[in-house]
């Protein structure tokens, strides 16, 4: 019969481990906790954008980089499904990093051009942010395939 010191070994970790959750989410949970951070996100950005109707374009751009970097922070910290799903889910994610990384630039670059009023530089920041338009059509394809109606907006 083993000692209540080998039972009490035996039984700390599955306590740990039930503790922290144990096993990941599903899809369906993982949906639903990235759809509820997309959906906060979404109020809190439509009310910035009430109460800071009259902010200066760079302190507004930078407000709403701040956000986004909250919301994929939060989406990161996720617990992610196994599998299939799980593998969706990371590209997703770094698929928003990588996005907001390059659209940064191209939004500068599109301001100052604005600022400055030269119509070749603001053409060609619009050709960019069409580009990057494009390419977030994969971003849209793999959050319908997660179920994240909420984040594809």
């Amino acid at each position: 019969m083993p000692s209540a010191r080998v039972l009490a070994l035996l039984t700390v970790p599955a306590l740990v481990l039930a503790a922290c959750g144990g096993s990941p989410p599903s899809r369906e949970e993982f949906a639903e906790q990235a759809n509820r951070i997309c959906a906060e996100a979404q109020q809190e950005v439509q009310q910035q954008a009430r109460e800071n109707a009259d902010q200066e374009p760079e302190q507004a751009l930078d407000s709403a980089t701040d956000q986004l970097r909250g919301i994929i922070d939060d989406l990161r910290d996720l617990d992610r499904p196994e599998g299939r799903a799980g593998d969706l889910a990371e590209r997703y994610v770094e698929g928003l990093e990588q996005q907001l990384e390059r659209g940064l630039p191209v939004l500068e670059r599109f301001q100052e051009a604005l600022e400055s009023r030269d119509q070749q530089a603001i053409r060609r920041a619009a050709r960019e942010a069409q580009a990057l338009q494009s390419q977030g059509a994969e971003l849209r394809r793999l959050a319908e395939q997660l179920g994240l109606d909420q984040c594809q907006q």
